[in-house]
């Protein structure tokens, strides 16, 4: 599930597809409502999370049961993806079995005033009242930090310390308080380096990225398989 720029076709998303399908893993790409080659339709959390939905109960029905079935969000696809998986597992409907999250948020609201041109204005008593008010009454919070402390599913989580779209704080967050609801053998924190200038969104180009990949896929369906 992807992030806010772009679409499914754009440059570093089809890198990451290579990655994964050279080390034979399937991958199944699409873009919400208004991004690339979708219809135009009211663009809200609860429907670009609808949105996944669809795509997850085709593949489950082109799959199965046969083989596992993984979510990986970046960016702004780890809050729809977060808010996906615990309404599935809240509802007894989900057969998945790991989740990635690429660089991702605790919550929208403090992603929001992390974002460097909000920080100039961030301080001011107004800010919430102009800026993350507004989106929390429309509908768009993206609680991952919530959302992600009701689910047992196994998580990944990926983050490049020079991320200065996403600061590596927010994933710090949201990684302790995932701690507070299960054991710390079930999610996993993974950093890279600043001096390799992965930034937002290249982590794709690291070498030890499809072991550690592979390392969590077995673990995840030996996690999943006992519970």
């Amino acid at each position: 599930m992807h992030g806010n720029s772009g679409n499914r076709g754009t440059g570093h998303r089809i890198d990451l597809y290579k990655v994964l399908q050279k080390n034979n893993y399937h991958v199944i790409a699409f873009d919400y409502r208004n991004y690339g080659d979708s219809g135009q339709a009211e663009l809200s959390e609860e429907g670009t999370v609808n949105d996944a939905r669809a795509i997850y109960e085709w593949t489950r029905e082109k799959v199965k049961g046969k083989g596992p079935i993984f979510f990986w969000g970046h960016s702004l696809g780890t809050g729809i993806s977060s808010h996906l998986l615990d309404d599935l597992e809240m509802n007894k409907t989900s057969v998945v079995t790991g989740l990635v999250l690429e660089s991702p948020f605790n919550n929208l609201k403090e992603e929001i005033k992390s974002y460097p041109l909000a920080q100039i204005w961030s301080f001011l008593p107004w800010f919430d009242y102009f800026f993350t008010s507004p989106m929390y009454e429309n509908g768009l919070q993206y609680e991952s930090d919530k959302h992600l402390t009701r689910i047992k599913t196994p998580i990944l989580i990926l983050h490049a310390e020079d991320d200065v779209v996403i600061p590596i704080q927010l994933s710090k967050k949201l990684y302790e308080r995932i701690l507070t609801s299960r054991d710390s053998n079930t999610v996993e924190f993974k950093t890279f380096p600043y001096e390799r200038h992965y930034g937002h969104k290249f982590i794709v180009k690291d070498k030890e990225l499809p072991a550690v990949l592979a390392a969590f896929v077995e673990r995840s369906k030996k996690q999943m398989s006992s519970s």
